[in-house]
């Protein structure tokens, strides 16, 4: 009796304890649904309204334009430096059409055009479409291609829809903003996302002053060119370059800064071509620790290099130095730095304060012609890398040269290669200029192998490392 008690006693237990789970499962059902309803709602509410994206359109698409563009030659292989899954791997020169087509931007009521300096190098012929349907002639004003950016005009005389340009001040990150293309006639595009960081250089070539807005807007053949607009329909930026559709850098987008487009597009329509300011400086960004402040760190450059016979050199910069300002401006980053003697006008004296062993002081440097300091294609091309000289510099006092760039894709790259790592060697002979390795590469035949003798720049060891080449 006492044991059906007891069982009976256990039953009713196990079912309090049945209707317990219950009611707390339907409560936490009910509080995670309105949970995610709120959160659902929460996360459409950060999307801007199509209504809003819509008229940011309406308002830019009259200055937006296709360019029915004709080559001299049939070479379009230039274009997988910027787009390298759109280019048949296998393609010729000859296989290529001599007409493609790309987006421009109207920037002035004369007629004046924006677009992408590679889309219209070379070009034979190039005619416009306008929203409203009608075409119109155009000729080459001038082009930049260190910074991507080419200047045609409408031949015929009259007043045509030009684009408003933003405020730069408003731009940050985190920010949505609209790319429109025209690459079918009579059929613009629209894409949406927002600016994921500003100020990236050395995305597509390491020693251009380029200085890039990143995007997760879709950016690629069909709206480069293009404006880069913000929700207020006004110009930002210029959509330039898909870096990779691969993964981790899937949709990874940049655009021209606008700031940097109309600056290079009023010297072309004045005088037909731009000279960049140039030091002859390789450098690189470090962080300090402070010994005042609340911030505890200060962001610098440093000296990795100086070009022989350059401004720099002639102004007693040395390898080392901390580049402190240039003229009034706080230096902070290489991009910045990059970016104002870019525009510095050749022959102007800048004062620079640079601080050497803890010691500041003051240099007054001429800024310089830019000079072409790349290497030959065949660097790029079979190895994926860029280097400049190490001199007295390197570990072993005989030379070397140091790593500015290194394509991750590519031969050097796969291998494990990084910028700031040090060649001594390749093949048993010593290596102190990128011309040494063209000297290699050409007693090779395509896909040899190279034997590196190399230092790496995070622990400082040497080692040998095997590399085929493309």
């Amino acid at each position: 009796m006492k044991w059906v008690i007891k069982s009976m006693d256990r039953g009713r237990r196990r079912n309090f304890y049945l209707r317990f789970l219950g009611i707390v499962g339907l409560s936490l059902f009910f509080v995670f649904g309105h949970i995610s309803q709120a959160y659902a709602k929460t996360a459409e509410s950060t999307f801007p309204p199509a209504s809003m994206v819509q008229s940011a359109a309406k308002r830019a698409l009259p200055s937006v334009v296709h360019l029915d563009i004709q080559k001299e030659s049939p070479s379009d292989l230039h274009l997988s430096r910027y787009f390298p899954l759109l280019t048949p791997p296998k393609a010729k020169v000859g296989d290529l059409i001599k007409a493609r087509f790309g987006t421009g931007i109207i920037i002035n009521p004369q007629g004046y055009i924006l677009t992408n300096a590679f889309l219209i190098e070379g070009t034979r012929k190039v005619r416009c479409l306008l929203l409203d349907g009608r075409w119109f002639d155009t000729k080459c004003v001038g082009m930049d291609p260190k910074t991507d950016i080419g200047i045609l005009k409408i031949t015929k005389r009259g007043s045509y829809p030009a684009i408003a340009e933003g405020d730069p001040k408003h731009l940050s990150t985190g920010q949505w903003i609209v790319a429109l293309g025209h690459f079918e006639p009579n059929k613009p595009t629209i894409a949406t996302g927002i600016i994921s960081a500003e100020h990236r250089s050395s995305v597509l070539e390491p020693e251009t002053p380029q200085d890039f807005l990143q995007t997760d807007t879709q950016i690629n053949l069909v709206n480069t060119g293009g404006p880069l607009i913000d929700l207020k329909g006004t110009v930002v930026g210029v959509n330039d370059a898909l870096l990779s559709r691969i993964a981790p850098l899937s949709g990874i987008g940049f655009a021209i800064p606008w700031t940097i487009a109309s600056h290079v597009a009023q010297q072309l329509i004045e005088s037909g071509s731009i000279e960049h300011g140039w030091l002859g400086l390789q450098v690189q960004d470090v962080i300090f620790r402070s010994k005042k402040g609340r911030l505890g760190f200060i962001k610098s450059v440093m000296v990795l290099h100086v070009i022989k016979d350059s401004p720099a050199n002639r102004a007693g910069i040395r390898v080392g130095d901390i580049i402190k300002s240039y003229g009034k401006t706080p230096i902070q980053n290489v991009t910045q730095l990059k970016r104002l003697v870019s525009r510095s006008p050749v022959g102007s004296k800048v004062k620079m304060k640079i601080s050497r062993h803890g010691r500041e002081m003051t240099l007054s440097v001429t800024v310089g012609k830019r000079e072409e300091t790349l290497p030959s294609s065949d660097l790029k091309e079979r190895l994926g890398i860029f280097v400049i000289p190490l001199g007295r510099n390197s570990p072993k006092k005989q030379g070397g040269v140091i790593i500015t760039w290194v394509d991750p894709n590519g031969p050097m790259g796969r291998a494990g290669f990084e910028p700031h790592d040090i060649i001594l060697e390749i093949n048993g002979k010593p290596i102190k200029t990128g011309k040494d390795i063209e000297q290699v590469l050409n007693s090779l035949n395509l896909g040899g192998y190279l034997l590196f003798h190399a230092v790496d720049h995070r622990t400082g060891r040497m080692g040998y490392v095997q590399i085929r080449t493309r």
